[in-house]
């Protein structure tokens, strides 16, 4: 990696919190396919490769002190960065450095986490190997490694483009000029683009609309970095198995299902996928998927498929399903229609039957809480007038699970996050929230999710110490009540 230059000077690449790589729901994704990951409360070790300032990594070790995290990019800018605020933070369980994949080896020690994002598509081979290897040989038995690249055949569109945008700046004399002149040349581009019937003119002219929302940091390493080379999803697995490594699952297992296909595409894959990995290939071509975000574990992992209902019993879950009033006013008298919900891409999901209708119900009146299973299963059988016996748990499991194929908005965990879903006397935040809200609009909940506040939500997130009532923080902010509901609905408050 050391012959990369150091770009990010010019225009640091934007570090923030990627939720679903943290350890949390990389753990619980691992357990689901039979798997016994390290859990942050009993001291993991994380390693994060392309770490930039640390936007990913920080948040995991203010609220996970039992834990250790090591944090390495090249660019010696942005660990600085990464440093001085694990300082101001006085975190002792994270550490940045300056190193390139050759660097590390035996003597730093196996990790039971490794995440790269943006790290795969965006460098020469050579290095691509070098990242592989050191997943491979640094992964602890039982280990999760979370790596995100772009993929083939969706990657098309952007890598066409990619290369208009080559051409385009190829005299600009600065990064700054070379970002100046690819919004240039998409704008001149969208008009041609835009509602182009045609598949290739559409997937671009999306691509084009994408791009006029992203930032300066986007545009710079997505499509002027030396290197940005996409690849199918069969050439990243068997890069990762030349290397001891073996496909666990997507960071986002709700994209690994094909129940979105047509009927006749589904009963096409079966006849065409003998595995796990040939499913997910021809699910790339059938999605014209982009993007992936890919968990390896050792080659030596018996990774269960066949995932049982009984595996989601030590789970906690949570939903953002809402519910909808069902209007069918051409519905026969006494029919009994299936309730709705809808997911937060607006998509209308059915439930199977009353008892997980009434488990998504309670759920989503705590969200963004969790319930454990046997919980969640006590009150949706309790509204439903049922009983909670194995029979009921083997239906709501497997409702769940369902859930969990269909849609993001049903997340979960081993572990719940600590935080607090309602307003208390005095209302509280974790101190990195705090810092956060002194420095700028990017705030990174307990769930480790990004939110952006105006002005005023940070003044008031930066006084929620514990210290003050209600009543004293109205005096010098008397929206507070409505602030503070949005901060319990967010994952803000502890």
């Amino acid at each position: 990696m050391s012959d990369i230059p150091d770009d990010y000077a010019d225009i640091p690449y934007e570090s923030c919190a990627h939720p679903k790589s943290h350890p949390s729901s990389l753990a619980a994704v691992a357990s689901l396919f039979g798997m016994e990951p390290c859990s942050l409360r009993d001291g993991a070790r994380v390693l994060e490769i392309g770490c930039a300032v640390g936007g990913n990594l920080l948040p995991m070790a203010a609220m996970y002190p039992a834990s250790h995290f090591t944090g390495i990019d090249l660019s010696s800018v942005q660990i600085t960065k990464a440093r001085a605020a694990a300082d101001e933070l006085g975190l002792g369980n994270v550490t940045f450095y300056a190193l390139g994949l050759e660097d590390l080896g035996p003597d730093n020690g196996a990790w039971d986490y490794i995440i790269a994002h943006g790290v795969y598509s965006w460098v020469a081979a050579p290095v691509r190997d070098k990242l592989m290897a050191l997943c491979g040989r640094l992964l602890n038995p039982m280990g999760v490694a979370c790596l995100s690249y772009n993929t083939l055949p969706g990657s098309a569109a952007r890598a066409a483009l990619r290369g208009m945008v080559q051409f385009h700046t190829r005299h600009a004399g600065t990064l700054e000029a070379k970002v100046a002149g690819a919004r240039e040349l998409f704008a001149f581009l969208e008009p041609a683009f835009r509602d182009r019937p045609d598949g290739g003119g559409r997937a671009m002219g999306e691509e084009l609309a994408h791009l006029r929302e992203v930032g300066d940091f986007y545009i710079a390493h997505e499509h002027l970095e030396r290197t940005n080379d996409p690849c199918y999803f069969h050439e990243f697995i068997s890069h990762a198995s030349r290397r001891g490594l073996r496909f666990l699952a997507e960071a986002e297992i709700h994209t690994m299902s094909s129940a979105g296909f047509p009927d006749e595409v589904r009963a096409g894959l079966r006849q065409m996928a003998s595995n796990a990995e040939e499913a997910e290939q021809y699910g790339d071509f059938v999605r014209n998927r982009s993007f992936r975000q890919t968990l390896l574990c050792r080659a030596g992992v018996d990774v269960k498929r066949s995932i049982s209902p009984d595996r989601v019993r030590h789970l906690h879950f949570a939903s953002s399903l809402e519910p909808l009033l069902l209007q069918s006013p051409g519905a026969q008298a006494g029919a009994q229609a299936r309730p709705q919900f809808r997911d937060p891409d607006g998509a209308v999901i059915q439930a199977r039957d009353s008892l997980t209708a009434a488990a998504l119900r309670e759920l989503h009146a705590v969200w963004p809480a969790m319930l454990s299973f046997p919980d969640l299963l006590a009150k949706a059988a309790a509204a439903c007038g049922v009983p909670a016996g194995p029979q009921e748990a083997a239906a709501l499991g497997s409702s769940l699970l369902l859930c969990l194929s269909l849609s993001r908005g049903v997340e979960f965990r081993l572990h719940p996050a600590a935080f607090q879903a309602t307003v208390s006397t005095r209302p509280s935040t974790h101190p990195y929230c705090r810092w956060q809200a002194s420095r700028g609009a990017r705030i990174t909940s307990l769930t480790h999710q990004e939110l952006l506040l105006g002005p005023r939500e940070r003044q008031l997130l930066g006084r929620l110490d514990g210290t003050r009532s209600i009543a004293e923080l109205e005096t010098e902010f008397p929206d507070a009540a409505a602030l503070l509901k949005r901060f319990a609905e967010n994952a803000l408050l502890v």
